[in-house]
């Protein structure tokens, strides 16, 4: 199973020949560590554009039984991407297991996820809800519910950015000091610190972004983990954990999709589709075996 991205249409123009784009697998294990599963078992993992792939245990999880592949294989890597941008750059601790989900609110931490019905965004919210966190967020108007419906406390219009500052200064008192820019580009992060209060804070954010925007100041730090930080970390390991616990108890909801026909020879359409800006509140899926001419090779 292939997922795409709308990193994938920014990075593919800046990739050059015989560069590897990662993605998402989900797939049925045919062996595996005989003391953890028991085979066959269905699990999520990611790098993987192929029907068959090799995957390191402790970065993989269970897909629960109500779960599809297709919708499974929304959650990887923009998942890994949250664990770098909440757990590590943001410093939010990791439920522990075995919680009682979400945990109990702690409103005095407010925390702005810039582009709420994004893949990144959608599963940013929802782990912060899950964390206990006060979620403000901003959509369009048209993904205003369905953000609310992953645990955003407070939604915003993006649209009019005189406005749409002075609103999130209001939903959070003035106390803004976290932020997840799951855009960063269209100046969404330079009015994410016009947002800030005054003793600063710190921004994730999932793409580059060049100091200049913080305008000055210093007090704001603009980091970006992203989901290498998965595999350069094993304390993070424990995200998974957290992450197959919520899935099991129906606490945390994958991607709305879109599953594109004739499989890999969709991928074409299905990145100048997202680098036109034509996807809203879905992610595009490929099964690989609907390709034509596939099962000749």
């Amino acid at each position: 199973m292939a997922l795409s991205l709308p990193s994938h249409g920014r990075m593919g123009a800046m990739l050059p020949v015989r560069s590897l784009l990662l993605v998402k697998m989900s797939k049925t294990s045919k062996s595996a560590t005989a003391s953890l599963l028991s085979c066959p078992v269905r699990l999520l993992g990611i790098r993987a554009i192929r029907e068959f792939s090799i995957a390191n245990a402790p970065q993989t999880f269970k897909i629960p039984k109500y779960l599809g592949y297709e919708e499974a294989s929304s959650i990887p890597l923009a998942y890994s991407t949250v664990v770098g941008s909440v757990f590590s750059d943001l410093k939010v601790p990791i439920p522990p297991a075995g919680s009682s989900l979400p945990l109990p609110p702690n409103n005095e931490v407010p925390v702005l996820v810039w582009g709420g019905s994004s893949s990144v965004g959608a599963y940013a919210i929802q782990v912060l809800h899950l964390s206990g966190y006060k979620v403000v967020a901003t959509a369009s108007p048209s993904n205003h519910e369905y953000v609310k419906s992953l645990g955003a406390d407070i939604v915003v219009d993006y649209r009019d950015e005189e406005k749409v500052v002075e609103e999130i200064k209001k939903a959070t008192d003035g106390k803004l000091s976290l932020v997840v820019d799951a855009i960063s580009e269209n100046h969404s992060t330079e009015l994410a610190v016009k947002a800030f209060g005054p003793d600063g804070g710190i921004i994730s954010t999932v793409l580059s972004v060049d100091d200049s925007v913080k305008k000055g100041r210093t007090d704001i730090s603009i980091v970006s983990s992203g989901a290498r930080i998965v595999y350069q970390n094993p304390k993070y390991l424990d995200a998974f954990r957290f992450l197959e616990e919520a899935l099991e108890a129906k606490l945390f909801k994958p991607n709305p999709i879109e599953v594109l026909p004739q499989g890999l020879l969709s991928v074409h359409d299905g990145w100048n589709r997202q680098r036109a800006h034509k996807i809203s509140g879905v992610k595009l899926v490929y099964r690989i075996a609907d390709t034509p001419g596939l099962a000749d090779v």
